[in-house]
């Protein structure tokens, strides 16, 4: 009975802050609706709103696609080559071998860096 004590007092804390966070909920939902907050816009009409403003930014928008789908499939890069490194080292070790991996290896770590360096900002 003792291995299920962590997982009750998890179960038990969760159910506590569900309840909250619920609770909170209907109490501002209340209050929306006696102030009368309503949104009076369908989400089309405000999509073509919203979508005007970021029509003379299109080639920024075309860049960043391009940059997270660039950094999408650099996520994918290192583990790959940690795979082949560690092949290397387990078969036969040659420092020669392993030199152009550990370079690209570090190449892709800064360029991702880099990366999330310039999102940060």
């Amino acid at each position: 009975m003792r291995e299920w004590y962590p997982v009750m007092i998890v179960a038990g804390v969760l159910l506590l802050f569900s309840s909250a966070f619920l609770v909170a909920f209907l109490l501002i939902r209340k209050k929306k609706e006696e102030v009368g907050f309503d949104r009076h816009m369908k989400d089309g009409e405000l999509l073509k709103r919203l979508f005007k403003y970021a029509v003379p930014y299109w080639k920024y928008y075309i860049l960043i696609l391009f940059l997270m789908i660039l950094a999408s499939m650099l996520e994918i890069v290192p583990p790959l080559l940690i795979g082949e490194i560690e092949e290397i080292i387990k078969n036969a070790f040659e420092l020669s071998d392993i030199r152009g991996r550990i370079l690209a290896y570090l190449g892709v770590t800064l360029f991702g860096l880099v990366g999330m360096y310039f999102e940060a900002i």
